[in-house]
């Protein structure tokens, strides 16, 4: 994350706004996103922009198989990525989803980003989402009698 300062004159028509842009500053073209966050403080007439810039960047996805369960992690550095960015990382790891074992999904992420991934699992027995507050997975989507939809499976890792 970086910040950078911009001195302006008050102006009471400027709005401030949270923006996507491309290369903010100016740095060596890219195709780097990054998000970035204008903060305004007033002193007199004239006004200090504090820019806040998180890089947006893809996914890391890994696979796990523990006690008979895919556990599928991922984390977004920065905590921001683009959809085609979330899209992308799941087209890479979709061919480890495949298979006999019930798809574990564990991350901290977009909604959108989940879906992905549970529609990359579909041909699996079942598919989980983790839940902290409950201890385990729970069942999101399933073809099979043992895994209903709703139901808890406890999580593999704790128990070894």
């Amino acid at each position: 994350m970086s910040f950078y300062k911009r001195w302006e004159w008050f102006s009471p028509q400027r709005a401030v706004s949270d923006a996507c842009v491309q290369n903010p500053t100016n740095a060596p073209q890219s195709n780097i996103l990054y998000k970035t966050q204008r903060v305004c403080v007033e002193v007199g007439k004239i006004r200090l922009s504090v820019y806040q810039e998180e890089m947006m960047a893809k996914p890391i996805i890994t696979t796990t198989d523990v006690a008979g369960f895919r556990i599928v992690r991922f984390e977004i550095p920065g905590g921001v990525c683009t959809s085609e960015e979330f899209a992308e990382a799941t087209r890479e790891v979709e061919p480890a989803l495949a298979g006999s074992k019930v798809v574990l999904l564990n991350g901290r992420g977009p909604v959108w980003g989940y879906g992905m991934l549970i529609h990359a699992a579909h041909p699996t027995p079942a598919v989980g989402t983790f839940d902290p507050r409950l201890g385990g997975y729970v069942v999101v989507a399933s073809h099979n009698a043992a895994h209903t939809v709703g139901s808890v499976i406890p999580d593999p890792e704790q128990a070894q």
